[in-house]
C-alpha cells in the first residue's frame, strides 16, 4: 500500500480511536465506545505499524474479544492505564506517519488520477506502458469538449504509483467511466488471450491457427466497440465521426489490456465523492500465468506447419 493511501486511512481513523473512560465510585472505571475503537484499531493493524499495541490489547481478552451487546465495560485502574497507553502510542505513530507523508508527498490536485504500474521487469515494457497510457489519455481528454490535459504531477517515492493531472473534473469523470468499463471487460480479455494461446498450440497449420486467433480478436473488438459507442454517446465529447469512434474503441481495449497486465487507475484521494463513484473498486486480478505459460511453450510454433497425427482426437486443451 502506498504512503499517501496509508496517510489518508490513518488520518480518517485517528479521531475514531478514543476510549471514553468514566471514573466509578468504587474505584473502577467504565470504558465507553470500546467496541468501535477496537474495530478501528483492528483496521489499522492491517497496515502493520501497531503490532505492539495490538498485543497489549489482546492481553486484555475480556475487552478485545468481548461479545457483549453493551458498548461499555468496567475495568480496574491497571487495565484503564493500559488502554490509555495503547491509545496514546497509536496516535503518536499516526502523527509520525502523517508527518512523513507531509514531507514526502507533494500536494495532489483533485482533478488528477493515481495510476499503479504493473510490476514490470524490463524498461521496454515500462516505456511501452507510459507511451500507451499517454496516448489513450490524450485521445479522451485533450479536446475542446473536455478541455483537459495530461501532465505528470508526482511519482510517489518508493512505490509504483504516479499521479497524472487531467486538468478538469470532466476529464477525471470520463476516465473513471472508461476504467469502470475496462475492468468489466477484463475477464473477456483474459478469456480471449487464453484461447489465443491455446489456438497456437493446436495441431494445425500456421494459417489455420492465425485464422482462429484473428476470429478471437474480432470477437473482443466487437464487444469493445459496443461499449465504446455507448460510452461516447453518454459523454460530453461531441465527436461521433467514424475516425474518432475507432480511436475511442482503441482507448477502451487498451485500458482493458493495461488493467489485465496489473495496472490500477484510481481517482485522487482528495477527489469529490461523486467523482470517486465513477471509478471501480479493484478485486484480485485474474492470474495470467496460464496464458504466459501457453504462449512461451508455443513460441515460434506459428512459423512451422504442423501435420495432423492419429492422436489428434485424443488431445485436449486445458484452460485455467
Amino acid at each position: 500500500m502506498r504512503l499517501s493511501e496509508i496517510a489518508s486511512i490513518v488520518q480518517d481513523l485517528k479521531p475514531e480511536i478514543s476510549f471514553k473512560i468514566q471514573a466509578l465510585s468504587n474505584g473502577d472505571f467504565r470504558v465507553h465506545n470500546y467496541k468501535q475503537t477496537i474495530f478501528n484499531i483492528d483496521n489499522l493493524s492491517q497496515i502493520g505499524f501497531i503490532d505492539a499495541e495490538i498485543e497489549i490489547l489482546k492481553g486484555m481478552d475480556y475487552i478485545y474479544s468481548n461479545k457483549s451487546s453493551v458498548d461499555y465495560v468496567d475495568v480496574d485502574k491497571s487495565a484503564k492505564l493500559n488502554l490509555e497507553r495503547a491509545e496514546q502510542y497509536i496516535k503518536k505513530k499516526i502523527d509520525s506517519i502523517l508527518d512523513v507523508a507531509h514531507i514526502s508527498i507533494p500536494p495532489e490536485s483533485s482533478e488528477s488520477i493515481d495510476v499503479k504500474l504493473p510490476n514490470f521487469k524490463s524498461l521496454k515494457d515500462t516505456s511501452k506502458f507510459f507511451n500507451d497510457l499517454n496516448n489513450i489519455l490524450e485521445i479522451v481528454v485533450v479536446n475542446k469538449d473536455i478541455n483537459g490535459k495530461v501532465e505528470l504531477e508526482n511519482f510517489e517515492s518508493g512505490s509504483l504509483w504516479i499521479s497524472i493531472g487531467l486538468g478538469t473534473s470532466a476529464a477525471v469523470s470520463i476516465i473513471g467511466n472508461i476504467v469502470n468499463t475496462a475492468l468489466n471487460l477484463k475477464s473477456k480479455y483474459y478469456e480471449t488471450e487464453t484461447l489465443k494461446a491455446a489456438a497456437r498450440s493446436l495441431n494445425a497449420t500456421a494459417d489455420a491457427q492465425e485464422l482462429l486467433v484473428k476470429a478471437l480478436d474480432e470477437s473482443l473488438t466487437n464487444v469493445s466497440k459496443v461499449h465504446a459507442t455507448e460510452l461516447l454517446e453518454n459523454s460530453p465529447i461531441n465527436n461521433n465521426t467514424p475516425e474518432y469512434l475507432s480511436k475511442f474503441e482503441h482507448v477502451v481495449i487498451t485500458f482493458t489490456r493495461l488493467i489485465y497486465e496489473g495496472a490500477e487507475i484510481h481517482p485522487a484521494l482528495n477527489a469529490p465523492k461523486d467523482t470517486k463513484d465513477k471509478f471501480p473498486s479493484y478485486p484480485k486480478l485474474i492470474q495470467s500465468n496460464s496464458v504466459k505459460e501457453l504462449q512461451e511453450s508455443t513460441q515460434g510454433s506459428v512459423e512451422e506447419d504442423q501435420q495432423p497425427t492419429d492422436e489428434d482426437d485424443k488431445e485436449s486443451t486445458e484452460f485455467s
